[in-house]
């Protein structure tokens, strides 16, 4: 277990090290470096800058990624109110959920939107009892849920660990 990481540090001190390195370089073309402090406080600047542009580009999409799974989370809500109840108001606002979404009045990836799509022919399919709707589209729900943490305990302060984890 320390082995993981003391190699996730590694990676991560690597990547900081190569990108603030290459922008000590880049900022020498622009104003000569003329003493070794002035190599060290430009370092550092470079780690300060790409952790903000990281920290913005991945809260970014996390949080994205996060909408659209709570998105789809209150849809599924919504699916289990209808089974339950069986009211056209609710299957109403279900189908006005998905022409929203297919109309691009809402940004959501195709995967969910595809489920949202199924959901919607499923709950209104005669072929399972009620319970059994309940109980899929809980395990829908248990299983939006786990995605949902799995997003907030993404790296959010360096690319490397990010995508090779």
């Amino acid at each position: 277990m320390k082995s993981k990481y003391v190699k996730q540090f590694l990676v991560y001190f690597m990547e900081v090290t190569i990108i603030s390195f290459f922008f000590v370089i880049g900022t020498n073309y622009i104003t000569r470096i003329e003493t070794y402090y002035e190599a060290i406080e430009r370092f550092f600047t470079g780690v300060v800058f790409y952790q903000g542009l990281i920290f913005m580009f991945n809260k970014n999409t996390l949080d994205t990624e996060k909408d659209m799974i709570l998105a789809l989370k209150t849809y599924l809500e919504l699916c289990k109110l209808y089974v339950e109840f069986k009211e056209k108001f609710i299957l109403d606002t279900i189908n006005d959920k998905v022409s929203e979404i297919e109309n691009k009045e809402v940004f959501i990836k195709s995967k969910y939107l595809n489920i949202m799509k199924d959901l919607q022919e499923f709950i209104i399919s005669d072929y399972l009892s009620s319970n059994e709707k309940k109980a899929r589209i809980e395990m829908e729900l248990i299983n939006i849920e786990h995605i949902y943490e799995e997003e907030s305990l993404k790296w959010k302060y360096t690319l490397l660990l990010k995508y090779l984890k």
